[in-house]
Formats: structure tokens, sequence, C-alpha cells
């Protein structure tokens, strides 16, 4: 009980230096500053994400944080989870999103927003790409 007592007063309260910090950001301008430079980011992840892998056909919004790429082989995710971590790519493969068995076609979860500079990005995709290719 303590425990749950602790985690909602730690998650229901918000604090007044946060509180004040976002209003001073929505006041002049710094959240929507920041909200557009993201969304330029995004729109440029997901130009690069159909640079390198121009045959996944799929529908996306333009500023995804998040991109299916369709596989071909049915190599078991975890397997293929491992492969990519020890080539420095952390993807998640759709078997993490089961609740039922597995069906013919699996893709990968590929975050467009996990790095810090956008040419970090297309290197990281293209050795993707080398990886599962």
């Amino acid at each position: 009980m303590q425990i749950e007592l602790a985690m909602f007063n730690s998650t229901v309260k918000t604090s007044a230096l946060d509180a004040a910090i976002v209003v001073e950001a929505l006041e002049n301008g710094t959240a929507n500053k920041i909200m557009h430079r993201k969304i330029n980011k995004l729109l440029l992840a997901n130009q690069i994400f159909d640079r390198v892998f121009e045959q996944q056909v799929n529908a996306y919004n333009a500023t995804s944080f998040f991109r299916p790429l369709h596989l071909k082989s049915k190599q078991r995710g975890d397997e293929l989870e491992k492969l990519c971590l020890d080539n420095g790519i952390r993807i998640f493969h759709s078997d993490r999103f089961l609740v039922g068995p597995r069906p013919d076609n699996s893709f990968l979860r590929v975050s467009l927003s996990a790095v810090e500079e956008i040419n970090d990005l297309t290197t990281a995709l293209k050795r993707l790409k080398s990886i599962i290719l």
C-alpha cells in the first residue's frame, strides 16, 4: 500500500516549477519554436527513411516517429533484434506486439527520432538495411 501511495503522489502532482516553465514557454513562443523544429526534423527523417528503403510501400504520416519496415525473412524476432543490437542498432520486431499466433507478415518498428543528429539516422538506416537484406 505504501508503494502504491508513493507512486500515486509522485505522478499526480505537477510541480509548481514545471508548470511555471511550461506556461512561460507557451507564452513567449519557445514551445512553438521547439514544436516546429521537431516537426521539421521528423519530416526530414521520414524522407531519409523513404530514400534508404525505397521499396517499402506503406501509408504513414509524414511526421511519424516510427515506421514499419516489412520483412521477407522468417527469422525469429528475438534473433533479429539481437543481430541488430550486436551491430549497434536497437530495433523492435513485430513479434513483441503479438497477442495471438504469429502472422506471415512481420516487420520491424524503426524509430526515426532516437538519434541526436539527422546524419546519424542516415548511417544507422543504411547499416540496418545491410544487416537485414
